[in-house]
């Protein structure tokens, strides 16, 4: 979790910066840059892929959660030009992260919390909707990825030796 939220931000953030100021596109440490998180979240989805095949079977539940969510997304997405949608991404990945949560039957509410702040900042912030899109991944990423650190915290403590290995 804590990887995936890194990658979503990260990538929301390059976007943001890339909107701003996009006489840095021209630049050859931002396509550096770029090359260099692109192989980075290839290889992050690569090993979360196979740890989660090789450690346990997927929960049905939790796949349809998922698919769920990536339809919804698209839809958002496809509507992106509207307000609505943008917001609506955030509330849809809330209550994904909150349906997860109740699946595996730990609490993702830092999560959940910040996809809720990130979606009522759509309304106040007059800017783009492609930069209100922007700012809804950097920050729902953001706390996907707190919420990712608080449970290798979490694990670490129940079994140390795990993280050791």
């Amino acid at each position: 979790m804590l990887m995936w939220g890194l990658v979503l931000a990260i990538s929301a953030l390059e976007d943001m910066v890339l909107d701003r100021s996009p006489q840095l596109l021209s630049s050859w440490i931002m396509l550096l840059a770029r090359i260099v998180a692109a192989l980075w979240w290839v290889w992050v989805m690569w090993e979360t892929l196979e740890a989660s095949a090789e450690s346990r079977r997927v929960d049905y539940r939790l796949a349809i959660t998922l698919w769920l969510t990536a339809l919804c997304w698209g839809a958002a997405t496809w509507q992106g030009e509207h307000a609505w949608a943008v917001a609506g991404m955030s509330v849809v990945s809330a209550l994904s992260f909150a349906v997860m949560g109740w699946i595996v039957k730990r609490s993702f509410v830092v999560a959940v919390g910040a996809w809720i702040v990130a979606g009522i900042s759509v309304f106040f912030i007059q800017w783009p909707n492609s930069q209100r899109l922007s700012l809804v991944l950097l920050v729902g990423g953001s706390g996907v990825a707190l919420q990712g650190s608080f449970e290798l915290i979490r694990r670490a403590r129940a079994n140390p030796s795990e993280i050791e290995a």
